[in-house]
């Protein structure tokens, strides 16, 4: 994805709590294995675009379906080389939650939402609280 301005041994941060749109980079689930792509979407044609032309965009099937993990936010890129590959997958959901979870241990498996100090939007939840509102 160095067209992305990803590079080899860079730290992807994914954001599993805002909605992929057209034009974002995204991790995706593709047989069972992950995957970073541009997400294209056209009328009702959604695909998923390396930006490596020798790798082939990826487009669901008829019985598959597009499984979105979340979305790239940023990179974290090494300033010494450094060897092998590494990649994170962040749930910024969770990291919140467990944030509230170790300074309040009270917390512990009840549901959690975290709201911004700027204008009280939900930031984060936990999956006990996701479970609550029904998945919404």
């Amino acid at each position: 994805m160095r067209e992305a301005g990803i590079e080899d041994r860079d730290l992807a941060l994914v954001d599993r709590a805002i909605d992929a749109m057209h034009g974002s980079v995204v991790i995706a689930v593709v047989d069972d294995e992950f995957v970073c792509r541009r997400l294209v979407q056209r009328g009702g044609d959604v695909r998923l675009q390396a930006t490596d032309p020798a790798c082939p965009d990826w487009v669901a099937g008829e019985s598959e379906e597009l499984q979105i993990w979340g979305v790239v936010t940023h990179v974290i890129r090494p300033l010494a080389p450094q060897g092998g590959a590494v990649f994170a997958l962040v749930d910024v959901n969770n990291m919140y939650v467990s944030c509230e979870r170790v300074f309040r241990p009270a917390l512990n498996g009840k549901p959690v939402v975290v709201l911004s100090n700027n204008d009280g939007a939900c930031i984060a939840r936990s999956n006990e609280a996701a479970a609550a509102a029904g998945g919404r």
